[in-house]
């Protein structure tokens, strides 16, 4: 199966990279769906209209919190992720960092060294002593 493959330019659409996972890719293999982000589009999906939007409600307190924790744990910075965190609970009147209980110790994954982490990321394998 192996890693999906994007090319450049599909980073550069109003649409997520995840499009062609969706909706598939034209005979050129590129996205059958694309929204330039220098062209005015009338696209309904392209991103928060609120505050309560699930990108600052479940997808920064979660997914980037996530991201921010690896940063800590194997010493890797995460300054535009925490900016994200930083701005999105300022909006919400929340710590994001503190009052999230999704954290490394709820995936399991807390106690892990690079090298089990990548062990368990690759082949699934993870010991009872390493989830604790």
């Amino acid at each position: 199966m192996g890693c999906p493959y994007y090319k450049k330019e599909m980073f550069f659409s109003r649409r997520s990279v995840l499009t062609q996972e969706y909706m598939g890719l034209d005979e050129q293999g590129n996205d059958n769906v694309v929204f330039p982000l220098d062209e005015p589009s009338t696209e309904g999906n392209t991103g928060p209209n609120n505050i309560q939007h699930r990108y600052l409600t479940e997808d920064v307190p979660i997914g980037c919190k996530i991201y921010h924790d690896l940063g800590q744990q194997y010493h890797v910075p995460t300054p535009i992720i925490d900016a994200m965190i930083t701005l999105a609970g300022a909006m919400h009147n929340e710590n994001f960092f503190t009052e999230s209980r999704y954290d490394l110790a709820y995936l399991g994954i807390a106690n892990l060294s690079k090298a089990e982490l990548l062990d368990y990321l690759n082949e699934g394998k993870l010991t009872a002593k390493q989830a604790n």
